[in-house]
């Protein structure tokens, strides 16, 4: 019936069957072309979310940075303790920039984007984030064991060193963040 149909309208059978094949093909390439242009729309939207994530982290950790500078400065390094005696009472001072800190260390950005940031950074990257987090969490305890102990200069030592642990940590962060956004502080 097709053929007859075909016939009528003075087209030969190979010239049907060729131009159905080249509507294949066509479709085919195009379907192709199609999706290498997606991937590629997908691979720049996951660079520009990548960046924009990574770019919140960085303001987490700045903030971050200049509460732990504050304690730092208040409580005194770890090498402090170590070449002269620390003095058992904290001044109003230490304690007032601990409190500050463990209060208002910063982890909205981490909390809302590592699931996402997990499956756009390779692992070992998300990894330097991860421990930088651990660590702030690990900070924040420290902090918390000077306030129920002010009078415990090795309560002091521990969080001295811990805050300092925290900065190497977020300059391991920093390093991943230069990395993928282009960007120093």
């Amino acid at each position: 019936m097709v053929a007859k149909a075909v016939r009528g309208w003075g087209l030969t059978t190979l010239a049907v069957v060729s131009a159905i094949g080249s509507l294949g093909v066509g479709a085919f390439i195009g379907a192709v072309a199609s999706h290498l242009l997606r991937e590629r729309a997908d691979r720049k939207q996951s660079e520009r979310e990548r960046v924009g994530l990574l770019r919140l982290i960085n303001l987490d950790i700045i903030l971050n940075e200049n509460l732990r500078l504050d304690v730092e400065d208040k409580l005194g390094s770890d090498t402090d303790y170590l070449s002269k005696a620390a003095v058992n009472d904290l001044s109003k001072a230490a304690v007032n920039a601990v409190k500050n800190a463990r209060a208002n260390f910063r982890t909205d950005a981490w909390e809302d984007s590592r699931v996402r940031l997990a499956k756009l950074l390779p692992a070992e990257d998300f990894k330097r984030l991860s421990e930088y987090y651990v660590e702030l969490a690990e900070t924040q305890d420290s902090l918390s064991r000077i306030l129920l102990y002010p009078e415990s200069t090795g309560v002091q030592y521990v969080a001295a060193r811990q805050v300092e642990t925290l900065y190497v940590s977020g300059e391991r962060v920093h390093e991943v963040i230069d990395k993928h956004t282009g960007e120093s502080d």
